[in-house]
Parts: structure tokens; C-alpha cells; sequence
């Protein structure tokens, strides 16, 4: 991501505690979630329309992870799709 004030001052919540989690753990994670971290009221609908879009993939990848998509998309208000 290139908006360093972005990613240096996330918001307390959900995805500043995923990024802090990822970071540590050395792994990739989506670079929107600095977005989603910063500024959470003006992203919430991005956050539900990413979540529901990736239940939609991985649904069609690999039904099983339907599960677990809809158990972590509740963590951020998703329906199912």
C-alpha cells in the first residue's frame, strides 16, 4: 500500500488486531484492511461487499470453506451470500 499515514495509523478494532496478527506471524494478508483499519465508518460497506465477494469465490473454489467464511464474515456484519 502506498498511504503511509494510512497504514501507520489504524483505529483500534477487528482488522487493526488481524493486521498486528498477520505482521507478526510474517504472512501476507489483503492491503485493504489498512483502509478498513483507519478509517471504519466510512468502510464498513467496502468491508461486508470484500467479505461477501470472497464467500462467493471460495464457495465456488471450495464449499466447505462456506463455513468458515460465514463464521468470519459475521465478525463484520456479512449476511450469507
Amino acid at each position: 500500500m502506498f498511504l503511509p499515514d494510512v497504514e501507520q495509523t489504524p483505529k483500534s478494532g477487528w482488522y487493526a488486531s488481524a493486521i498486528a496478527q498477520k505482521q507478526q506471524e510474517g504472512v501476507e494478508y489483503p492491503q485493504i484492511w489498512h483502509l478498513f483499519a483507519y478509517l471504519p465508518s466510512a468502510t464498513d460497506h467496502l468491508a461486508r461487499f470484500t467479505w461477501a465477494m470472497q464467500a462467493v469465490v471460495h464457495q465456488l473454489v471450495n464449499p466447505r470453506a462456506r463455513s468458515w467464511l460465514l463464521a468470519a464474515g459475521a465478525v463484520v456484519g456479512v449476511a450469507a451470500p
